[in-house]
């Protein structure tokens, strides 16, 4: 667990990005738990980081399990859905509503996204119209 600790806070040395945003965003609005909001939006955010992130991502899905004989292409478009399976084989939630999201509480999880600093490092820019898609997408 010390080593766990210690390898997440020298992550944080990064940046964390758009799934932090909106995570921040969710515990306050709807209650849900730091941990549960970051798994609830993950995999859109890495498909929503896809394009400005490929290399990266190929890689992380490569140490997720992925074929490494799978282009870098195929293996970062495979990283979302190789994180929602973990997540599924977790027994977490996989969708913002079944973890107890109202759809009415969607702008406002928007506007605390769009004013979190975190998404400030997230490899592609995120505009409001962004927010809005990903919780779209994980509703």
């Amino acid at each position: 667990m010390l080593l766990g600790s210690a390898f997440g806070a020298i992550a944080f040395q990064k940046g964390l990005g758009a799934a932090h945003s909106v995570a921040h965003a969710l515990t306050p609005v709807a209650g849900t738990h730091h941990g549960l909001a970051n798994s609830l939006v993950l995999p859109t955010v890495i498909d929503f980081n896809r394009t400005a992130a490929e290399e990266r991502l190929a890689t992380a899905a490569t140490v997720l399990g992925a074929d490494p004989r799978m282009s870098a292409s195929e293996r970062a478009h495979a990283c979302a859905s190789i994180v929602d399976d973990l997540r599924g084989e977790c027994g977490l939630p996989r969708k913002l509503g079944q973890a107890g999201v109202k759809r009415e509480m969607l702008p406002r999880i928007v506007e605390k996204a769009l004013a979190d600093a975190c998404h400030q490092s997230n490899p592609r820019a995120c505009t409001r119209e962004d927010f809005v898609r990903i919780l779209e997408l994980a509703f």
